[in-house]
């Protein structure tokens, strides 16, 4: 009822999806990646994209080898290691 009432007062913004029928923030991350790739590749700029499903178990070797032979730069590659 909270949200249904704060759409019909158009509180909440048309950006807003994650909790919205038919609307997915899969569709928000696409749109933000691809805006952000387009610029990159614009302006020439080496652009790196990694999407973990961290709901999911994976072995962290693997994880670290497959970042290695995506030749990955250590300081990324570093950093995905402490988040998972």
């Amino acid at each position: 009822k909270i949200i249904a009432t704060l759409l019909q007062k158009k509180t909440i913004g048309n950006y807003q999806c994650g909790f919205r029928t038919a609307r997915s923030t899969i569709d928000q991350i696409f749109s933000i990646t691809s805006n952000m790739v387009k610029k990159f590749f614009e302006q020439n700029i080496k652009f790196y994209q990694l999407f973990i499903d961290l709901s999911r178990r994976m072995n962290r070797e693997k994880l670290y080898h497959i970042l290695n032979n995506f030749e990955i730069p250590g300081k990324l590659n570093r950093l995905v290691n402490c988040l998972y």
